[in-house]
């Protein structure tokens, strides 16, 4: 199943993000390895739903490199702001504002995922997707914070799809708070995990500076490998305190109700699945002309199966 998925979700790319660059470009960006995230990250997607979700969530990664202006040398500036625009009304459902094929498809994907049960999920689902889209910005801000890296990295949005791809309801459980700030642990813990994993390629060639470890390490003047340690530090103590979170809260009446314990579990997959993806997504790779040795992602290595992080270069 998950190859099958990753196969369409690479044409489905490269058909639409053919529309936009040129074919060659299209092809590059469509096999660099995003097909691959939601198989990897919710791998026990109901299979309804599977197909279309992974193009949605590749075709997120188009988008963020379209609002970073990635392509703007290639398409121009008034083209980029063009796209950004169709692309939220297309995530709306706006379809008398659509001018484009690919956006007439996308707003067709998003009704697809918004006919899915339970239908409060769903709509929860492209709620916060829009907010997402609405209030991303490229410029980082002055200080780090966890609460925008989270926002600003889709966050939100990964509470309501883990539960969108299991077909679940978890409105009873997300009222207890505890429940809740075990979600968002494993959440934030997944995005610094990006943040380490993917530093070489996504900050030493794109100057992406809203990392985690590039803004630690400029905000309390510190060295590279100090600010990866407290990183790494940070991602092992939410990791705790998720396991643990996790515990308690199975153990007790909130844990029983419908849903609860399926969702938890599902979490552990978007951990490991996040690490996998940026260990070996080719979008993450170091550019052929790095100074640094090698050409695969920023400070980690595979072993045995594991991701493991490694100490990082001055």
């Amino acid at each position: 199943m998950s190859e099958i998925t990753i196969e369409y979700t690479v044409d489905w790319l490269s058909r639409i993000v053919g529309q936009v660059l040129p074919a060659a470009l299209a092809e590059s960006f469509a096999r660099n390895g995003t097909a691959i995230f939601t198989s990897y990250c919710w791998p026990d997607t109901l299979p309804d739903r599977l197909r279309t979700l992974s193009v949605m969530n590749a075709f997120a990664f188009f988008a963020d490199d379209m609002g970073s202006n990635a392509y703007g040398d290639v398409i121009g500036a008034e083209a980029t702001r063009s796209w950004v625009i169709e692309y939220i009304y297309a995530c709306m459902g706006e379809r008398r504002k659509l001018t484009t094929p690919w956006g007439k498809e996308t707003a067709d994907a998003w009704e697809e995922l918004a006919s899915f049960e339970p239908a409060a999920t769903s709509a929860l689902m492209r709620k916060e997707w829009l907010t997402w889209m609405a209030t991303y910005a490229p410029a980082p801000p002055q200080e780090f914070s966890e609460a925008d890296r989270y926002a600003n990295a889709g966050g939100p949005v990964t509470l309501p799809m883990t539960a969108f791809c299991l077909g679940l309801d978890v409105s009873a459980p997300m009222k207890d708070r505890a429940f809740r700030q075990a979600a968002k642990d494993a959440t934030l813990l997944s995005i610094l995990i990006n943040d380490v994993i993917s530093l070489g390629g996504e900050v030493i060639n794109k100057d992406e500076s809203r990392n985690a470890i590039i803004m630690t390490m400029r905000d309390r003047q510190i060295t590279l490998q100090q600010a990866v340690d407290l990183v790494c530090d940070r991602i092992a103590r939410l990791r705790n305190r998720f396991l643990s979170q996790r515990i308690a809260i199975l153990s007790s009446p909130v844990g029983q109700l419908e849903g609860a314990a399926s969702y938890l579990e599902a979490f552990e997959y978007v951990i490991t699945g996040v690490a996998f993806y940026h260990a070996t997504s080719g979008r993450y790779k170091f550019s052929p002309n790095s100074t640094w040795e090698g050409s695969g992602p920023a400070f980690i290595k595979i072993r045995d199966g594991q991701v493991l992080a490694v100490a990082a270069p001055e």
